[in-house]
């Protein structure tokens, strides 16, 4: 199968980094806007590339209205019924391809991080929820209860959300559930660590669209979009300070045996600490 990451840069509002926040807020609303556009003007680039999943990178209409997270920010998310969650279902079907798509959104008054998954044809399957919030994020968005994974011609594959991957147990929970590919839009991936980790420890390929970030490129330890196939190996890595569209020729065939052999020999039955809240 062939996979594409869309890699974009960061607009200033996304500058964690500078203490002061010089925008007010229809700057960043403006912002907002953009970066949903530039997303839209990278996904034509795969119309006619025989990509069978794109994915775009964590969040894609992120906005914040001063130096810290506003819980008063969750209502500038749209709902699901909107014209930016249409125009990414038409480029999924312009493209011919499965698409992952970061993006935030409202329902019944709560925020969500979240993963939108069209099919070829651009209809919406799945509504995916980030489970793990980093920082302050929880002021904003409310977390996920539960974890995706997606039938598709292709294969199988889950879907997480930037910091979900720092813990061992979502890319287990996906691998256990079949997934033969795993994929994380995100704003910060470590693919040297914990990266090779998770696709090795599972059998199973991993795949994240990292975000440049706005003050500059991306530098270790983090690491530009990639790909880590299940003996470890990082084939393939997009430039750490641009835009791109990386694609990528996955072979799937070889991730059941993989996955049968890091996960085939576990003993659940001596896993109590693993759910064990005391501990």
């Amino acid at each position: 199968m062939k996979l594409g990451l869309l890699q974009t840069k960061h607009n200033g509002m996304y500058d964690f980094l500078n203490p002061a926040f010089p925008y007010d807020k229809a700057q960043c609303l403006a912002m907002q806007a953009a970066q949903v556009e530039e997303n839209l003007r990278l996904l034509p680039t795969a119309v006619g590339g025989g990509y069978d999943l794109l994915v775009t990178t964590e969040c894609i209409n992120y906005i914040r209205t001063g130096p810290r997270a506003d819980a008063a920010d969750a209502a500038l998310y749209p709902p699901l019924d909107s014209a930016p969650v249409r125009r990414l279902g038409a480029a999924a079907a312009a493209a011919q391809s499965w698409l992952v798509a970061g993006f935030g959104y409202r329902q019944n008054q709560n925020a969500y991080n979240g993963a939108l998954v069209f099919d070829r044809t651009g209809t919406l399957r799945q509504v995916c929820q980030k489970v793990h919030l980093a920082g302050d994020e929880s002021v904003v968005f409310t977390p996920g209860e539960h974890f995706c994974v997606q039938d598709a011609d292709f294969g199988r594959f889950g879907v997480c959300i930037c910091w979900d991957l720092q813990f061992p147990e979502t890319a287990r929970t996906l691998a256990l559930r079949g997934a033969d590919l795993v994929v994380c839009p995100t704003w910060g991936w470590e693919a040297d660590w914990y990266g090779r980790a998770r696709a090795y420890e599972n059998g199973i390929v991993v795949a994240a669209a990292m975000a440049v970030p706005a003050w500059g490129p991306i530098t270790a330890p983090r690491t530009p979009s990639s790909v880590v196939l299940p003996d470890g190996q990082m084939p393939v890595t997009a430039p750490a300070h641009a835009a791109a569209l990386l694609g990528v020729e996955v072979d799937l065939r070889t991730v059941p045996s993989a996955r049968a052999l890091r996960c085939g020999g576990r003993r659940p039955a001596l896993y109590g600490a693993l759910v064990d809240n005391a501990k």
